[in-house]
């Protein structure tokens, strides 16, 4: 059966970016693993048709001959950070006659430093659910209102925070697994030890 990225999510040919990302949040929420009912092959058919619909050049791609871009798989982005580490690594400049670091702790102890940011955003996002949840555990209404605005607001954030943690969760996997493949390497017998020297920034959504 081809993949239909708009039938997918339940949005025409013309739906504009928010109507897309309005279908994206509902269909997410409806089919994640975690909620009874869901599926996790849904759920990855629903984020797959929002990568390529929130893509303007994959969208026009796919409108002009049904072509679809294949998704990166997870040994490609990971070979992809290697790739932006060493890069890094060449960019580094030891001022003063200072000896500048070696390839592989470098490498290997600027991503082992990523996946420590990533899951320090992890475990902010998974302790903001939970306060959510207290929260709503907690919270009793009188009023016979239609209008709900504080639920409103939990429902809104914690479709956000679920994203947000799937997306991290993939990130941490993709960096585990750059890491894993930088261990693989070895430096030249009796190659001198010289430690870290500038920190390298890596940046992740």
């Amino acid at each position: 059966m081809t993949f239909d990225p708009y039938q997918t999510l339940g949005v025409g040919p013309k739906a504009t970016p928010d109507a897309i990302k309005r279908a994206y949040r509902r269909k997410a929420r409806q089919s994640h693993p975690d909620r009874e009912g869901g599926d996790a092959d849904l759920m990855a058919d629903v984020t797959r048709a929002y990568a390529l619909l929130s893509d303007d050049g994959a969208r026009a791609r796919f409108d002009a001959s049904g072509e679809i871009k294949p998704a990166p798989t997870r040994e490609f982005m990971a070979c992809e950070l290697v790739a932006q580490v060493v890069a890094g690594w060449l960019q580094q400049d030891a001022p003063g006659g200072m000896q500048a670091p070696d390839l592989l702790p470098f490498v290997q102890g600027q991503l082992a430093q990523h996946i420590q940011q990533i899951g320090a955003e992890l475990a902010k996002r998974r302790r903001a659910v939970a306060k959510i949840e207290r929260a709503q555990r907690g919270l009793t209404r009188k009023g016979v209102r239609q209008a709900d605005p504080i639920r409103g607001v939990f429902d809104q954030a914690s479709r956000q925070y679920a994203v947000q943690i799937e997306q991290l969760t993939e990130q941490k996997a993709v960096a585990e697994l750059a890491l894993e493949i930088a261990t693989e390497y070895e430096a030249p017998a009796g190659a001198p030890a010289t430690g870290l020297f500038m920190p390298f920034t890596m940046s992740f959504r």
